[in-house]
């Protein structure tokens, strides 16, 4: 993506290509604000491939210029991945300018290893580096379009393309992955829960700074004062803010001496205290990277105002926003499971739905057939109605069937039949 962090309007703006070879974009003032930087005495073309790699050649058919030598957070296949390119994750779900993880080769590589390190994900669905790090996509081989990306949440994710709905499917992320252990993944103060998917908190009280943005944290309605006979700490079990710890960390210490040290210290914005048995002390200069799952052997103190909540209501109270990570219509198919608890009490409203449905619709049968036979019976009325009405108009005469019988000779003599029964010979005085 070209001027990422300074995007143009998509008015007035334009990429040209100039005629000494310069791709240039500028903004509806006219002011270049990007360009490939080329210059060429040659013929040059501008050309997307079908592999999605925008390319300057001469006319020499060389390349002087391709997108592929500048990714943003996203590999297609053939791309390659070198010692020079990072993937950059974006802001947040919608926001296109950079954002805060990257996927690279680390510069701690062996010497040797630096000069030609390079990854590359291929057609088939292999991704493969020469630090010999290599995945393959649950769907492998040869047909989907595929892409690698370095997901705003910081965890890179391979997707397959379902060209039947146009929805890009997951088909590769890292083994064992724990997404609420991603790097500032709800900002300072958030708290990443599952429920069962990853889930942004704030404390009980803390508000959520942007909604559409849970890596900005939360935030608390208070200042913290300098004077420590006003202030108190709220209680959040099973509970960590890991990293930052300042260096009065302590071992061995009773519940009361961690706590009064963080009381007295300005920097001090919270505690852990470890339930092990070992007195551990966990004073914390940054509430960031915050989790809290069942198994977290400690409880974390948040600094507070000693009147910003009752005694009683110091407890684990959590404001929950959702992490909306399929908010861009694909689709995940990924090991995470819902709890069986919830699975539970959605087949509980899924018999509910089905039964009362098919109630409605029992119903709506009855009042069908009610109103069919109805009808049928009101136009067979009517129809004997004109059928009465008729024969009163042209006045036929009307016979008894001892009349009938006096006259057909009890009706000795058949002389036909026909489609509305058995004719007999009859003679009228």
């Amino acid at each position: 993506m070209a001027n990422r962090d300074k995007p143009v309007s998509e008015r007035g703006s334009k990429l040209t290509l100039h005629g000494n070879g310069n791709l240039v974009l500028t903004d509806a003032l006219g002011s270049v604000v990007w360009s490939t930087n080329t210059i060429s005495n040659k013929f040059m073309e501008l050309q997307l491939l079908e592999t999605g790699n925008l390319v300057l050649r001469n006319q020499d058919d060389r390349i002087i210029w391709q997108s592929f030598d500048s990714p943003t957070d996203t590999l297609l296949p053939s791309q390659p991945l070198t010692k020079n390119t990072t993937l950059v994750s974006m802001r947040s779900q919608g926001t296109y300018l950079s954002g805060f993880y990257n996927f690279k080769f680390d510069d701690n590589s062996i010497l040797f290893l630096i000069y030609n390190v390079v990854a590359i994900l291929d057609e088939a669905g292999q991704f493969i580096s020469s630090d010999n790090m290599q995945f393959y996509a649950s769907d492998y081989g040869v047909g989907p379009k595929r892409r690698l990306t370095m997901d705003y949440d910081g965890i890179l994710r391979l997707y397959s393309l379902d060209e039947s709905t146009g929805i890009w499917k997951l088909s590769w992320l890292p083994d064992d992955v724990d997404a609420c252990l991603v790097q500032g993944l709800c900002g300072e103060y958030g708290i990443c829960t599952y429920k069962p998917l990853p889930t942004c908190t704030c404390p009980s009280g803390f508000s959520l700074n942007d909604p559409s943005d849970w890596s900005k944290g939360c935030s608390p309605p208070f200042n913290l004062t300098q004077d420590t006979s006003k202030l108190d700490f709220l209680e959040l079990p099973y509970t960590d803010y890991y990293g930052y710890d300042l260096e009065t960390y302590q071992l061995g210490i009773s519940f009361e001496a961690c706590r009064n040290s963080c009381l007295v210290d300005s920097r001090c914005l919270g505690f852990g205290y470890a339930l092990d048995g070992l007195g551990q002390c966990y004073p914390k200069s940054l509430l960031l990277n915050g989790y809290r799952m069942s198994n977290v052997k400690s409880i974390l103190h948040v600094k507070i105002p000693k009147d910003f909540l009752t005694p009683g209501a110091v407890q684990s109270k959590l404001e929950a926003h959702d992490l909306s990570c399929s908010a861009a219509q694909f689709f995940v198919s990924s090991d995470l499971e819902i709890e069986k608890g919830n699975g539970n009490q959605y087949m509980k409203y899924l018999i509910g739905f089905v039964s009362s449905f098919a109630i409605i619709e029992a119903i709506c049968i009855g009042l069908a057939w009610w109103y069919v036979f109805r009808k049928q019976a009101h136009e067979e009325l009517v129809n004997m109605g004109y059928m009465t009405l008729a024969i009163n108009a042209v006045g036929f005469k009307h016979f008894t069937y001892a009349e009938l019988k006096k006259a057909t000779n009890d009706f000795k003599q058949e002389i036909g039949k026909r489609g509305f029964g058995t004719v007999y010979k009859g003679v009228l005085d």
